[in-house]
């Protein structure tokens, strides 16, 4: 039935045109966004995909031959508005879990807000806000940013040096100026709806980068940043070989 839709659809040659210009746009817009990095291209590439999918769904008829009682809840109007309100809801889905996570970490672990004179530091040296800090009882060194909040584990404060705290820090405050959460929201939507999803690049690896760089920016180095990790590797690895005797 969905084949029969489609075909009659695309035998009309203004559907048939709008799709290959709104996908090859699309096309252009997604490279563009690989090339420069900028979450609004992900949105103008999704509104050109979704633009042929949307007038598709505008353009179905309820005459599908079901059962009478069936039929009389198939309208126009029903079909429409589920293809149209459809994309709406989804997101809405996902950018509520985006709003909700840190409130479900910081329940989950216990994480304590606190008062960190060095993340202070580190954010009037990058000339923004403050971001609040919340500490976790963890002896594995790790730091994460999730919107504008970062999220310390009591082994990072024990395990690295002023120095290497300042630089993972910076590093964090890097996520936040460089909107790396939004950057991630956006490439969840994108890999709900666009099928050239496959092909988007590594946007983890992208933002870690970019962040390091904002920190060896900041201190002038990339000493520090570089032993932090070292030490976080370390740390990881030697866990690791006791899990594994342990065993």
């Amino acid at each position: 039935m969905i084949s029969e839709l489609l075909t009659g659809y695309l035998s009309g040659f203004q559907n048939l045109l709008l799709l290959i210009i709104a996908w090859s746009a699309a096309i252009g817009a997604f490279l563009q966004w690989k090339r420069a990095n900028r979450a609004w291209w992900i949105y103008i590439h999704l509104a050109l995909v979704l633009t042929p999918v949307v007038d598709f769904g505008t353009s179905i008829q309820c005459s599908m031959g079901f059962s009478s009682a069936v039929a009389n809840l198939c309208s126009d109007y029903l079909a429409k508005l589920s293809l149209l309100t459809l994309p709406f809801v989804l997101v809405g889905a996902v950018l509520l879990g985006f709003f909700v996570i840190p409130f479900l970490y910081i329940n989950k672990h216990c994480a304590k807000k606190v008062d960190v004179p060095l993340v202070n530091s580190c954010a009037e040296k990058a000339g923004i806000s403050v971001p609040e800090v919340y500490v976790f009882d963890s002896q594995e060194p790790k730091a994460f940013t999730i919107h504008k909040n970062i999220f310390a584990s009591v082994g990072l404060f024990d395990i690295l040096s002023e120095k290497e705290q300042e630089a993972v820090f910076l590093h964090e405050i890097g996520h936040i100026i460089l909107g790396a959460n939004w950057r991630k929201f956006s490439s969840v939507l994108l890999k709900l709806f666009s099928p050239l999803a496959a092909f988007a690049p590594c946007q983890i690896s992208r933002e870690e980068t970019d962040a390091d760089a904002f920190a060896v920016k900041m201190q002038k180095t990339s000493r520090f940043i570089n032993s932090a990790k070292r030490k976080i590797r370390a740390y990881a690895h030697t866990t690791s070989l006791i899990t594994v005797r342990e065993e």
